[in-house]
C-alpha cells in the first residue's frame, strides 16, 4: 500500500484502464510510482510505455522522467555486468604470469611458489581490459566512422534485412538494446540512417560488411543464400581442385596453391565453385596487389 492507494489484485494482462487510473492517476504524493508498478506486476522496463498505452492512457512528463531514470540505471548495470564479464574473459585468456611480466608486478618467492602483489595484479587486469575495450572501439570507429550523427551507407531496408536474417523480432532487439519497440521502429524508418544507428545494429546483430552485401544481392534477386563463414566447404574445394586440375588457373603452377574468391569475400562473394579458382601464391599476391593482404601473400610466395 502506497499512501492511500492499493495495488489492484489482478495480473498485468487483466488490468483495465480504470484499474490503472486508480493507481497512477491520483494525487501525485499518493500514486504508485513507475518503479513500483514495474516491480509489482513484473513488467519489463522496455515494455512499460507500451503497457500503459495499450490500456488507453498516456505517460505523463513525470512518468517519462522516472522511466528514463530507470532505463539509465539498467544500462549502467548492463555495462557493469559487461565489464565484469570482460574481466573474467581476460583472466581466463591471459595468464596472471603474463600480465605480471608485462606490468612488472611485484612478487615474492616462498616455499617453491610465486606470490604476486594482488593490488598491482588487479590494476594490471583493469588496465589491460581498458586497452582491449578501447581497441574494440577503435575497430568499430574504423569501420563506421568516428563522428556522431554522421550518415552511413546503410539504408533502413538494410536494417530490417539484418534483423530478419538473425530472426530477431523488434521486441527482442529492443530488449537487447535497452530501448522501446517504438524506438526500434523509429530507427528502422530513418532516412538517411545515421552511422550511430548502423553501428548499433551491426554490433548487436553481429553483422559484418560482407553480410550486408550478400543480403542486398538476395533482395535484388541476384542470390538465394548467405554464407556466414569464410571457410570454404570441403566438397566445394574438391570440385574446384578437380575443375582446375590441381594447377594455378593463371600460370599453370602446381606449387603453393590457394583458393581465390573471384568476387572478393569482403565484397559479398560466395563460397561457390563458380566464384572460386586455384591460384599459386605468386599469382594470388598479384591479384591482391592493392589490398592489405598483398605483403603477407608475397612473403608466402617467396618463402
Amino acid at each position: 500500500m502506497i499512501g492511500t492507494v492499493d495495488f489492484v489484485n489482478k495480473t498485468k494482462e487483466e488490468l483495465t484502464k480504470e484499474d490503472l487510473r486508480s493507481m497512477i492517476r491520483v494525487e501525485y504524493r499518493k500514486c504508485i510510482s513507475v518503479a513500483e508498478m514495474i516491480d509489482y506486476y513484473g513488467i519489463e522496463v522496455n515494455e512499460y510505455y507500451n503497457f500503459v498505452v495499450s490500456k488507453g492512457l498516456r505517460l505523463t512528463g513525470m512518468e517519462r522522467t522516472e522511466l528514463n531514470k530507470i532505463r539509465n540505471e539498467k544500462r549502467k548495470e548492463t555495462n557493469e555486468e559487461y565489464n565484469r564479464r570482460k574481466q573474467a574473459e581476460l583472466k581466463n585468456k591471459v595468464p596472471d604470469f603474463i600480465l605480471c611480466a608485462l606490468y612488472e608486478v611485484d612478487f615474492e618467492y616462498r616455499n617453491g611458489q610465486f606470490y604476486y602483489d594482488q593490488e598491482q595484479l588487479q590494476h594490471a587486469r583493469e588496465d589491460a581490459q581498458s586497452k582491449i575495450l578501447d581497441y574494440d572501439e577503435e575497430k568499430l570507429n574504423a569501420r563506421f566512422g568516428e563522428k556522431k550523427g554522421e550518415i552511413s551507407n546503410i539504408t533502413n531496408t538494410d536494417l530490417v534485412a539484418m534483423r530478419y536474417y538473425r530472426r530477431i523480432s523488434r521486441k527482442k532487439l529492443a530488449s537487447k538494446m535497452l530501448v522501446t519497440v517504438p524506438r526500434i521502429k523509429e530507427m528502422e524508418s530513418e532516412s538517411p540512417v545515421s552511422k550511430d544507428t548502423a553501428k548499433c545494429y551491426m554490433w548487436e546483430l553481429k553483422i559484418k560488411n560482407h553480410h550486408i552485401k550478400q543480403l542486398r544481392k538476395i533482395m535484388n534477386g541476384q542470390s538465394k543464400e548467405i554464407y556466414d563463414s569464410r571457410t570454404i566447404p570441403k566438397p566445394v574445394k574438391v570440385a574446384v581442385w578437380s575443375r582446375d586440375k590441381g594447377k594455378c588457373s593463371s600460370c599453370g603452377s602446381d606449387k603453393k596453391l590457394h583458393y581465390h574468391h573471384i568476387e572478393h569475400y569482403a565484397d559479398g562473394g560466395q563460397n561457390k565453385v563458380k566464384n572460386l579458382t586455384l591460384l599459386c601464391a605468386s599469382c594470388h599476391a598479384e591479384v591482391h596487389k592493392n589490398d592489405k593482404s598483398y605483403h603477407m601473400l608475397k612473403s608466402m610466395a617467396e618463402g
